[in-house]
């Protein structure tokens, strides 16, 4: 059902936390999620890209630290993304 969702849904930007994507990986049921982001986006990892979707890797929001410089760069790309669609 999670792949029916990620792939054949409507949402264009997919948020994964990197520790939830290993999880999906070890799975053996996501195919399509490859084990290190294809390109990137700025600090986003792109995991998944198929005409205007995008499945996206980043920190999960709780990291704090020697992460927060990036964090805090991952959420503006992530503002960003909602910003251009109006």
């Amino acid at each position: 059902m999670l792949n029916e969702v990620v792939l054949a849904g409507a949402a264009q930007h997919i948020f994964i936390p990197q520790g939830v994507a290993r999880l999906m990986q070890a799975t053996g049921q996501f195919a399509w999620l490859p084990k290190r982001p294809a390109e990137y986006l700025g600090p986003l990892g792109i995991l998944y890209r198929q005409g205007t979707k995008a499945v996206y890797s980043h920190l999960h929001f709780s990291v704090y630290g020697k992460f927060e410089e990036r964090k805090v760069n991952e959420a503006a790309t992530i503002k960003s993304l909602i910003d251009e669609r109006g």
